[in-house]
């Protein structure tokens, strides 16, 4: 089995890029990196890109998510995959794969296979819909949605190590033909190589990435 496909974040508040932990955004401090001493968006998304190797990057914008007025991206090249609070399906963009969250309480009639549908976890526990992790994949499944993303907001960038195996080895077992997309909590080569061997294909890195503790 290839490893899964690191994946950098970009985390985006008040127009810089900002450390995530723990799902505290109140508390959100611009990022300390070994990669950039910038904290612009572009010039940050470069160096992630360098030190991976690849152009896919996922950005949240939490002013977006937050219902304040979202960030004018500019990233030429890149491949983006977009959690911005999105309420209805959004205008598809060239280069843009709109992720569809749990937290925002996005309903079935918009999970499709061209979106990405993010199963929000704070503690194990659903964010935003009613109901347990699997039944609200389930019912994005059945709607036509393939590619997930799940995630524990309360584990991000607190170096603890992934918390969301288990359940992503049980949606693997249920629904083989889906795309995982997890994270949180990477402290290095092995955590991804766990996430693998989970039936994860790709890994959502931040902090081991600005600590220089991945690749």
């Amino acid at each position: 089995m290839r490893e899964a496909k690191i994946i950098p974040v970009l985390d985006l508040l008040g127009g810089v890029v900002v450390q995530a932990i723990a799902g505290n955004r109140s508390a959100y401090q611009p990022i300390s990196s070994v990669l950039t001493s910038s904290t612009e968006p572009t010039i940050v998304a470069e160096a992630l890109a360098h030190v991976v190797g690849h152009r896919t990057i996922y950005v949240a914008d939490l002013d977006a998510i937050a219902g304040r007025t979202p960030h004018t991206l500019n990233l030429p090249g890149f491949d983006v995959w977009l959690d911005a609070g999105f309420i209805t399906m959004p205008q598809l963009i060239p280069n843009i794969v709109p992720i569809l969250s749990s937290e925002a309480s996005v309903g079935p009639s918009c999970m499709t296979s061209e979106v990405i549908v993010s199963v929000d976890l704070r503690n194990g526990e659903l964010v935003g819909w009613p109901g347990t992790p699997l039944e609200y994949l389930g019912t994005a499944y059945h709607a036509g949605a393939r590619r997930f993303i799940i995630l524990d907001v309360a584990v991000v960038g607190t170096n603890r190590g992934p918390s969301t195996l288990e359940l992503c080895q049980v949606v693997k077992q249920t629904y083989p033909d889906v795309e995982l997309i997890s994270g949180g909590g990477v402290r290095g080569r092995a955590d991804v190589q766990r996430f693998t061997d989970n039936g994860v294909s790709a890994v959502l890195v931040a902090t081991a990435l600005h600590t220089g503790v991945l690749p």
